[in-house]
Order: C-alpha cells, then sequence, then structure tokens
C-alpha cells in the first residue's frame, strides 16, 4: 500500500517567484528600492533575512507578486544590524556570545533568570544616579555566596558594607575567623546566648 501523498502544483500558488540580485537603492520605512536586473523595484524583509539591509548592499531579492529580501548577500560598509522580530527567543543548550572588544546590551530593562550567576572581571563598575538611595536595603539569599575582587588592584578579598537601617544576619552556624584583627564598634552592644560563651585569648581588655 503506498501511502506517499503525490501533492499537485497550484498553478495560482507555484512558479511565480524568480531569484535575482540587486543593490539597495534607498531606504523607505519597512520597505526597500532595490536595484536589479527587472530595474527599480519595491520590496519588503522576508522574515528569514535577519540581517537588516542596508544602502549600497547586495541582497537576494525573491521576484513575485510580492518581492522580499531573502538574504543580505554583501554589506556595502563593515558594519551590519542583526533585527529580530519584536517579540523573540533564542534556545540553545549552550550560548555563548564573544566579542573581540565591547559587548554592550541596551535597554530599558534587563532581566536574568539563572539558577548560577558568575561574573568574571578585573573590574566592576556600576554606575546609577541614585545608586546610594537604591541600596539602602539590601538582601542576599543564597545557599553559596562567593565574592572574588580582582588582583589588578593590589588587594583581594576587601569589601566594605553601609547599611542606614538595620541589618540581620540568621544562621544555624556562624563562623567568623581572621588572622589578624577583628573590630567592632557600637554605641550599645547587646550578647546574648542560650548556652556557654566562650572568650578565649591571650590579651582580653574589657573598659
Amino acid at each position: 500500500m503506498n501511502n506517499t501523498a503525490q501533492l499537485q502544483d497550484e498553478p495560482g500558488l507555484m512558479g511565480q517567484c524568480r531569484l535575482g540580485q540587486g543593490r539597495v537603492f534607498t531606504v523607505l520605512g519597512d520597505g526597500f528600492l532595490v536595484s536589479g536586473p527587472l530595474g527599480l523595484v519595491k520590496a519588503k524583509r522576508a522574515a528569514s533575512c535577519l540581517l537588516q539591509p542596508g544602502r549600497g548592499d547586495l541582497v537576494l531579492v525573491c521576484h513575485g507578486e510580492l518581492c522580499h529580501i531573502l538574504a543580505v548577500l554583501e554589506l556595502a560598509e563593515e558594519k551590519g544590524e542583526l533585527v529580530l522580530p519584536k517579540t523573540s527567543t533564542l534556545k540553545a543548550h549552550d550560548l555563548v556570545l564573544e566579542a573581540d572588544h565591547d559587548l554592550a546590551l541596551r535597554g530599558t530593562g534587563l532581566r536574568a533568570e539563572a539558577r548560577h550567576v558568575e561574573v568574571r572581571a578585573s573590574l566592576v563598575r556600576l554606575c546609577g544616579l541614585r545608586l546610594e538611595q537604591a541600596f539602602r536595603s539590601v538582601q542576599t539569599r543564597a545557599s553559596s555566596l562567593v565574592a572574588m575582587a580582582g588582583r589588578a588592584f593590589g588587594f583581594f578579598g576587601r569589601r566594605l558594607e553601609k547599611v542606614d537601617d538595620v541589618c540581620e544576619t540568621e544562621a544555624e552556624r556562624m563562623r567568623v575567623s581572621t588572622r589578624e584583627l577583628l573590630r567592632v564598634r557600637s554605641r550599645s552592644l547587646d550578647m546574648r546566648s542560650k548556652d556557654t560563651v566562650t572568650v578565649d585569648g591571650r590579651n582580653i581588655r574589657i573598659g
């Protein structure tokens, strides 16, 4: 039994597209005037053409009832612009973005959703008009938090925190260890423990 379906060519839909090369003469909003073998034709960018055509670019055009630019073959300038639909999603098992110089992400909002976020840089800079006011209350919730500072600054692991209101840290067990000096300054100090308090040192000074 032959299960192969035979599709009949529809004269009204099939065989009307002719391919040809041309150069973008000018850009008219979302449309383009392309100069080619058929003269000056008006074409739209096809959904499959992700590179935005520019003036002077060599493009592949499908001539039919409606003309479409299928691809940009050669750029008139070195700069190219990748244009996606208004709502687009890039899916991959592993996605790597590489740039020889600068990599810029611009937008009115930037959201990163991930189980693990890692930033490696010799310099991390946060710029804002109201950066201090925006970070009056800081909360960090993570099972593992690792902060690494660049060695190019001449120090490693320096951290400065300033909170205007209440800074509260809760943990089942906590250990603070320093090789040299640990200094705690406060107008009033309240230390409470339900079990044993041990103070062990070579020189202990109170008052």
